[in-house]
C-alpha cells in the first residue's frame, strides 16, 4: 500500500488489518495470506460482470472463459480512386482479374472454433463498388436481408454488396434516400450452421449460424493504394487463465491465453480515526478496539486510503543503521551489568 490504510482479512469470521500485502490462492480460488486468513474485497456481479457494493471474500475464478462468437466486424479499408475496373465482370475468388482488392480477419463461431472471413472490393465505377463475402478463401456465404442495410436492390447475388458509393471527398454515402445520413454503412451477413468448419470433412460442427454485420462507416476512397488501415471484431475463442494483473485501485483481472481480460474483484483498503488505537494481535495483524474507532472501508485512492502498487512491498519504516547502533549499545549495557551482578 503506497499511502495510508490496512488490508482487511478474515479469520474465523473476525476481521484483522495488515500492512503485510503478500497474498497467493488456496486449492479453492480464494486470495489468502501465509496463514490462510481471507483478503476481504469487492466481488463481481456474475450477470453484468461489474463489481458490486458487497464485501466479502476475494475468489479468482480459475475456470476456462467461455468463447464468444463474433457479431460485429468493423472494416477500415481503402480503396484506390485511381485503380480501374477489373477485366473479368464475373467475380471469382480464384481470379485476381475479377477484383481489385482483398483482405481478410479471422472470426470465430459459438463453439469458439475459427474460420477465416474474406472481403473482396470491384470497382464498378468512378466513386462506386461492390463488395463480395467468402470464407475460408471463396466458400460462399448467404446475404441476410435484414435491415438496416445500406443497400436493397431487387436482386443480389449471395454475398455481394452492391454499389459501396463515395462522395466527392472519398467518404462513404449512403445510397438509399430514406436512411441517408442516418443509418451506419453495413451489411448483414449469415454463416449457415451446416456451411460451418466441420470437425471432420462433411461433418457440422454443431455451431449456432453466424449471424454479423459488417460496417463500412470507416472504409474510404482516396488517391492511393489500397490498404487495411484496421479490421476488428468482437468474437474470440475459449481462454485459459494465464496471470492475475492488480491495477492501483485495487482491481484484480484475469489474463487469458486468448487475448482477453476479465475483472475478478477488487481489494478494498480499510482506515481509522486513531491508528495508534490499534490493537496488535502478532503475525502483523492487528485489530479495532473502541480507541481506534470502527473501520473506514473504501476502494484504494478513495478518501485518505492509498494506492496499490503490484509485485511490489513496503520496506522496512525504520533506519536499520541506527536500530543496529542502539542494539550494540544494549548488549555492552548487558554485558556490563552482567559484570556487576558477578561481582
Amino acid at each position: 500500500i503506497n499511502g495510508e490504510g490496512f488490508f482487511n482479512i478474515k479469520q474465523d469470521g473476525a476481521d484483522l488489518y495488515t500492512r503485510a500485502g503478500i497474498f497467493d490462492t488456496d486449492n479453492d480460488g480464494y486470495v489468502v495470506n501465509s496463514l490462510s486468513q481471507n483478503l476481504q474485497g469487492y466481488g463481481v456481479d456474475a450477470t453484468t460482470n461489474k463489481l458490486t457494493a458487497i464485501v466479502g471474500d476475494l475468489r479468482i475464478d480459475t475456470a476456462d472463459m467461455k468463447p464468444t462468437p463474433t457479431t460485429t466486424v468493423d472494416a477500415g479499408v481503402n480503396l484506390d480512386a485511381n485503380a480501374t475496373i477489373p477485366p473479368v465482370a464475373a467475380f471469382d475468388p480464384a481470379n485476381p482479374d475479377s477484383f481489385n482488392s482483398t483482405t481478410s480477419l479471422t472470426i470465430y463461431d459459438s463453439l469458439g472454433n475459427s474460420h477465416r472471413f474474406d472481403l473482396y472490393f470491384i470497382k464498378t465505377a468512378t466513386l462506386t463498388w461492390d463488395v463480395q463475402a467468402t470464407r475460408n478463401g471463396g466458400e460462399p456465404i448467404t446475404t441476410a436481408t435484414s435491415a438496416p442495410t445500406l443497400y436493397t436492390p431487387a436482386a443480389v447475388a449471395p454475398s455481394v454488396l452492391t454499389n459501396l458509393q463515395f462522395d466527392s471527398k472519398g467518404l462513404p454515402i449512403d445510397s438509399d434516400p430514406a436512411t441517408a445520413g442516418t443509418q451506419p454503412i453495413k451489411l448483414s451477413f449469415t454463416i449457415p450452421a451446416a456451411d460451418l468448419m466441420p470437425a471432420i470433412p462433411g461433418t457440422p460442427n454443431g455451431a449456432d449460424p453466424l449471424v454479423m454485420e459488417v460496417n463500412f462507416e470507416k472504409t474510404t476512397q482516396f488517391g492511393g493504394p489500397f490498404s487495411a488501415n484496421s479490421l476488428t471484431q468482437d468474437g474470440y475463442a475459449k481462454g485459459r487463465l494465464t496471470g492475475i494483473n492488480v491495477d492501483k485501485n485495487g482491481e484484480l483481472s484475469g489474463r487469458y491465453n486468448n487475448g482477453q481480460s476479465k475483472l475478478m474483484g477488487q481489494v478494498v483498503l480499510a482506515n481509522f480515526a486513531s491508528v495508534q488505537g490499534l490493537q496488535p494481535v502478532g503475525d502483523t495483524n492487528w485489530a479495532e478496539t473502541a480507541a481506534s474507532g470502527p473501520a473506514l472501508v473504501g476502494a484504494p485512492q478513495t478518501g485518505t486510503l492509498g494506492k496499490l502498487m503490484q509485485s511490489a512491498l513496503e520496506a522496512s519504516n525504520v533506519d536499520l543503521t541506527e536500530q543496529l547502533v542502539n542494539m550494540i549499545s544494549a548488549q555492552r549495557n548487558f554485558q556490563a551489568n552482567t559484570q556487576v551482578i558477578n561481582t
